[in-house]
């Protein structure tokens, strides 16, 4: 990845260059941005990702890797709640 945006604390962004995922053929970027903000009980997390797919039919493709991808998201940000929660 290369980082296209860094304001610490508060913002970090960046792009895939390469992967070596079996996927990465059917992708022609991925960019990533974290975001931290105080909020009154504590810190909000926020990450958007931003996927542009490459060949045949590429908004379907786009559509599967948002699914897999929300899914892998709630799940990383299950697992930081839990641990900060205790």
């Amino acid at each position: 990845q290369v980082i296209t945006e860094w304001q610490p604390p508060h913002r970090l962004g960046f792009r895939m260059v390469s992967t070596d995922h079996s996927w990465g053929r059917c992708v022609d970027s991925i960019e990533e941005e974290f975001t931290l903000e105080s909020i009154p009980v504590g810190t909000r997390l926020t990450r958007v990702t931003s996927i542009v797919a490459r060949g045949f039919l590429p908004f379907v493709k786009e559509g599967m890797f948002f699914l897999g991808l929300k899914r892998v998201h709630l799940f990383v940000f299950k697992n930081w709640r839990t641990q900060a929660e205790q």
